[in-house]
C-alpha cells in the first residue's frame, strides 16, 4: 500500500510540474500587459521564483527516481485559459490590472492547495527532504497571493474605480457635433433692398395716365 501512496505522490508532483510550466507562461504574458509598475514588478519577481520552483521539482524527481513526463494539469489549463479570455475583454489600463491580479490570485490559490496536499502525502511517507523542498515553494505561493491581494486593495481597485468614473463622464458628455446641431441657426439675412418675406411693390401706371375711378367711368343716367 505504501508503494501506491508513493505513486500517488509522484502523480501529484507531475501535475504540479505541468501547472508551474503553464503558470509561468501565463505570468510572463501578464507582466507584458500590466500597466501598474507595482503589479508588473510583483509578477516579474514571481516569474523568477517559479523558475526556481520548477528546478526544485526536478530535484525531487531525481531523488525519487522519477520523471515529470508529459502529464497535463487540466485544472491549471482551465485557469490559464480563463485568465487569457478575461484579459482579452479589456484594453490596457487600470481595469485590466485588476483583472490580471484576480486571475493570478486564483492560480496561486490552486497552487497553495496542490502543494499543501503534496506536503501531507510526503509527510505520511516520511520523506522529510521532499517535505522541506515543498514547504519552501508552499511559502512562496502564499506570500505571492497575499502580496497580490494587498496590492489589489491598496492600489488596483482604487485606480480601476477612478478610471471607470472618468470613462462614465466621457460617455455622458454629448459629442461636439450634437452640441452644434442643437444650436439654433441664425435668421437668414434679408436680401439687399428689402426683406425676403416682404411683398413686391405695386406697379404704378405708366405714361402719366390717370386711373379712372369707378364713379366717373360709369355711363350717365338717362333723364
Amino acid at each position: 500500500m505504501e508503494d501506491d501512496v508513493e505513486k500517488l505522490l509522484i502523480e501529484q508532483l507531475k501535475d504540479a510540474y505541468s501547472a508551474e510550466k503553464q503558470a509561468l507562461r501565463c505570468m510572463q504574458q501578464s507582466a507584458r500587459m500590466a500597466t501598474s509598475p507595482l503589479l508588473k514588478m510583483a509578477v516579474e519577481a514571481h516569474v523568477e521564483e517559479t523558475r526556481d520552483q520548477i528546478g526544485r521539482l526536478d530535484e525531487i524527481f531525481q531523488a525519487m527516481n522519477a520523471k515529470p513526463g508529459r502529464k497535463l494539469c487540466l485544472a491549471m489549463k482551465g485557469l490559464v485559459e480563463e485568465a487569457a479570455a478575461e484579459a482579452g475583454e479589456h484594453e490596457k489600463g487600470a481595469l485590466l490590472d485588476l483583472v490580471i491580479s484576480a486571475s493570478l490570485q486564483r492560480i496561486e490559490h490552486y497552487e497553495i492547495a496542490a502543494y499543501s496536499t503534496m506536503m501531507m502525502t510526503a509527510e505520511a511517507l516520511e520523506l522529510q527532504p521532499v517535505v522541506k523542498v515543498l514547504q519552501q515553494t508552499f511559502g512562496e505561493e502564499q506570500q505571492t497571493q497575499a502580496k497580490l491581494a494587498a496590492m489589489a486593495r491598496a492600489e488596483l481597485m482604487t485606480s480601476a474605480l477612478e478610471d471607470d468614473g472618468e470613462e462614465d463622464a466621457e460617455e455622458k458628455r454629448p459629442p461636439a457635433s450634437s452640441q452644434r446641431a442643437r444650436t439654433p441657426k441664425a435668421a437668414a439675412k434679408p436680401a439687399a433692398g428689402g426683406s425676403a418675406n416682404t411683398r413686391p411693390p405695386e406697379r404704378k401706371p405708366s405714361g402719366g395716365a390717370k386711373r379712372r375711378s369707378p364713379a366717373r367711368s360709369a355711363p350717365a343716367r338717362a333723364r
